[in-house]
């Protein structure tokens, strides 16, 4: 006998295999409950952070990481 749960988790899993990038993103945020200004500083603190490590003079470990897959 099959549980319920399982059969609606994998239904879930299936229909979010095949959904686009950006629709996905966006139910999770939602789903976080992550305020505006908790979302903005967020971003600010990755941007910064990114920023710092471009303007490193000696390429580290995560600049290498950034420059591989064009991560900006």
């Amino acid at each position: 006998m099959l549980d319920l749960s399982t059969v609606d988790a994998r239904a879930a899993i299936r229909s979010a295999h095949v959904m686009p990038e950006a629709e996905a993103l966006q139910r999770l945020i939602a789903e976080a409950g992550i305020g505006a200004d908790v979302h903005s500083a967020i971003h600010s603190r990755a941007v910064d952070m990114v920023r710092a490590i471009r303007e490193g003079s000696d390429p580290s470990m995560m600049e290498l990481f950034l420059g591989e897959y064009g991560l900006s």
